[in-house]
């Protein structure tokens, strides 16, 4: 029930299809883990657990049906398909879009979670404007940690990239992107230890040299970004539609097919790169349209949704 979940909802809804939303563990996605957004177009400042309620009261408001519950497998040997969910439901789907995004690796040292959304965060896109003249971490040494630095160095005051290793992982044409950079450090042999912090946001960490295991506090950084990767949540699609060798669910084309007819999949699930509420909901959208044409062409129609109306869910 994330950004391109509700919207796919959304258009199913408004064509009159019957459509079911299940919300998942965490209803909103990731969204609603971020504190406000502004680059959500044509809004200049809004949180992001209003940008979901909106969009779920605009998807309901057409017909979309939202299940407090979740998918934990889908039986595709044969159509419609087979949904079961957490609380013992069974779905049989004419169509179904897979919106269960990623989710970012984590550390798991203490502050980690607790100051998330308040300094913490992993993406520079999304929060670099909110640093203005701070101090802050970046955790990571690949082409993704690069890439939330050069971010970062328009508006920080200094960005410190934590590299655990004596090396980065990044290509070549990064690390000479970077070179340009003069307010970004590569620290090596470094990890992150603790991220403390007030009530509202992150104050200082502690670090370790993975060598001398001499630790240190950094007090001043109000900002930590994660740049180790995310996880697509597609452990219960694995051997049943093409993931790529990173798990996310393979598209076709432009379009939001996957390998399965009636499978449809858009937002962080399927996108290794943009990780963008707005991308997602736009793609959403796309996926959304793409369901409703394909059940149109295989002969889905008013005619035929009132026989199937005694059985909707």
């Amino acid at each position: 029930s994330g950004p391109a979940s509700l919207a796919a909802a959304l258009y199913g809804a408004r064509t009159k299809i019957r459509t079911v939303v299940l919300k998942g563990n965490q209803p909103g996605g990731q969204l609603t883990g971020t504190s406000y957004i502004e680059n959500w177009p044509a809004i200049k400042k809004i949180r992001g657990i209003e940008v979901v309620k909106d969009f779920e009261e605009q998807a309901a408001r057409f017909g979309a049906l939202m299940v407090g519950d979740s998918a934990v497998s889908i039986d595709v040997a044969e159509w419609p398909y087979l949904v079961k969910t957490e609380e013992g439901r069974e779905l049989r789907a004419l169509a179904i879009f897979v919106g269960t995004g990623a989710t970012g690796r984590r550390l798991g040292i203490p502050g980690d979670f607790e100051y998330w959304g308040k300094g913490v965060t992993n993406c520079a896109i999304c929060d670099a404007p909110y640093h203005k003249g701070d101090i802050v971490a970046v955790v990571g040494g690949g082409d993704s940690a690069i890439e939330q630095s050069l971010e970062l160095s328009h508006y920080a005051k200094e960005v410190r990239m934590l590299v655990r290793s004596d090396f980065l992982r990044a290509s070549p044409s990064m690390i000479e992107r970077l070179d340009a950079c003069d307010n970004v450090t590569i620290i090596f042999n470094t990890s992150l230890v603790s991220i403390n912090g007030s009530n509202d946001h992150v104050t200082s960490v502690d670090v370790i040299n993975n060598k001398t295991k001499e630790q240190q506090r950094w007090e001043g950084v109000r900002g930590v970004f994660l740049a180790i990767g995310h996880i697509p949540n597609t452990q219960m699609l694995e051997g049943k539609i093409r993931l790529d060798t990173n798990g996310y669910i393979e598209l076709n084309g432009r379009a939001q097919t996957t390998s399965l007819p009636g499978i449809f999949a858009a937002g962080d699930v399927a996108d290794p790169r943009y990780k963008q509420a707005g991308v997602a909901a736009g793609d959403g959208i796309k996926g959304g349209l793409d369901a409703v044409w394909w059940l149109s062409e295989i002969g889905y129609n008013t005619q035929v949704e009132r026989k199937l109306e005694t059985a909707f869910f």
